[in-house]
């Protein structure tokens, strides 16, 4: 889950991921799924999202990306991420959970997201 906060930062941490899974040897990655959420400047996510996709095809990743748009954290649902049986999920959260202390409704909201 990428946020608005760092994209620079996020595009790192994600091609470090995918540099790692191009070159592990073991059981094959079938997917390379990523759902960015975020609150506004969607078109900085997608263009993010465009720029992994390149990279991951540089390195022949089978990828998808997806934009999560809402317009407060507490509307926040687990159907924004499309999620299939026998998935498995991976969650990086830059500094959300610190913005969201103070701000409980949208706290629960995540967190009821993420246990289902």
């Amino acid at each position: 889950m990428l946020r608005n906060a760092s994209f620079a930062q996020n595009w790192g941490q994600c091609t470090a991921l995918m540099q790692a899974l191009a070159f592990r040897n073991e059981v094959p990655l079938e997917l390379l799924k990523v759902t960015a959420l975020g609150t506004k400047e969607e078109n900085l996510i997608e263009e993010t999202g465009k720029g992994l996709a390149c990279f991951a095809q540089s390195l022949n990743i089978p990828f998808s990306f997806k934009t999560a748009m809402v317009t407060h954290m507490k509307d926040i649902n687990e159907d924004m991420f499309e999620i299939e049986d026998g998935e498995v999920v991976a969650i990086y959260s830059y500094l959300v959970l610190c913005h969201l202390v103070g701000q409980p409704d949208c706290l629960e909201a995540l967190i009821r997201v993420l246990k289902k």
